[in-house]
């Protein structure tokens, strides 16, 4: 195929170097290509090499090519649906046993599907998310927390036997779907644009923690075992594999207050078709400073409770059955319980079930 060219002008005397550069080509591309053009040097001893004036010189077209940022695509799976589940999630705060300061009912729906030729390779489809919040000012925060869930509605990946997410294989689908939210749908967000407003830092902490999210497969497995139904699935997964563990989070009550808590596995009943497991979380009370605890509530929740400090306490109880053929989830139920003993609690009771695919 002939090499294209276009002409170029020389009125007066040109250096070569600023000629190829004009047009993004090297000088041994310009020379190679007027093999007839008269040049002479600056100096005795070489220096700058000049084309002479009065001539036209050919100028190689190079044909530009635009390098558009691509996303990482995930090897190509076929997957198989396995199990549909409903979830229900009931989120209250109550204030001496009996006044409910707070409610949050969500319920979701999931459909749990394998690789017809890797059964280690899962994903999760998140087909439903309905919510309802009282008081209704508080909405504003739950729907927008629900949006950031719809980012990661579909999970490819695989775990590890300690329940937990070893490898994200769409995370380049996921992070670029948080891009566009970033870029195109936070900033007209009610609630972003308040934070912005009010407080700037705030506003940058959710972009910063959605960055990081979305990086490493790492981070955002760690965000999804905190979802509930991911907590309980990946470790169901597993089986009899799972060990004790201990979970590490922060206070609901008492800001930068983390929790750590030694969780123990233990078998309630089994038979030919299914088992049921318990796992029960202790608070580790070594690095609890009641004294700064009661320092808080005094400053936060005594003016309006009305009664003094009396003990910090949080319980973790999830029972799950699953098939024993395959480790195949088939119900669980959570009750999660961080309080001021008589005073002060916040709840959380989650439930899974399965329904028809």
């Amino acid at each position: 195929m002939s090499e294209e060219y276009k002409l170029h002008w020389v009125e007066g005397e040109e250096k070569l170097s600023a000629i190829a550069q004009k047009y993004n080509i090297s000088t041994a591309e310009l020379k190679k290509a007027n093999p007839e053009m008269r040049t002479f040097y600056s100096g005795f001893f070489g220096g700058a090499e000049y084309a002479s004036a009065m001539q036209k010189i050919r100028i190689p077209v190079v044909e530009e090519i635009v390098i558009k940022p691509t996303v990482p695509t995930m090897p190509s799976y076929h997957f198989e649906p396995l199990v549909r589940y409903r979830c229900e999630q009931l989120n209250i705060s109550r204030i001496k046993q009996e006044i409910i300061t707070f409610s949050a009912h969500i319920n979701t729906e999931y459909l749990f599907s394998a690789d017809k030729e890797d059964k280690k390779i899962l994903q999760i489809l998140l087909e439903d998310y309905q919510l309802s919040v009282e008081p209704i000012h508080f909405k504003g925060a739950f729907e927008f927390a629900k949006k950031i869930e719809e980012l990661k509605k579909k999970i490819s990946f695989s775990q590890n036997n300690k329940g937990e997410i070893r490898e994200i294989l769409n995370l380049g689908e996921l992070r670029q779907e948080w891009e566009n939210f970033k870029n195109k749908v936070l900033p007209t967000e009610a609630l972003y644009q308040s934070l912005k407003e009010q407080t700037p830092k705030q506003a940058q902490d959710v972009i910063d923690t959605g960055n990081k999210e979305f990086s490493s497969s790492q981070l955002l497995g760690s965000t999804l075992g905190k979802n509930l139904f991911f907590h309980i699935l990946l470790r169901a997964n597993v089986g009899d594999e799972l060990k004790d563990y201990t979970l590490k989070q922060f206070s609901q009550l008492f800001p930068n207050l983390e929790l750590t808590i030694p969780v123990v596995k233990s078998k309630v009943k089994e038979d030919n078709f299914t088992t049921t497991y318990r796992l029960v979380g202790t608070l580790d009370r070594t690095h609890i400073l009641e004294e700064e605890l009661e320092k808080m509530y005094n400053e936060w929740y005594k003016p309006l409770i009305k009664y003094s400090y009396t003990e910090f306490s949080y319980v973790y109880r999830i029972t799950y059955t699953i098939e024993n053929k395959n480790n195949l989830l088939l119900e669980a139920k959570v009750a999660l319980c961080e309080k001021i003993k008589n005073n002060f609690e916040a709840m959380t009771e989650f439930t899974i079930k399965q329904v028809e695919l």
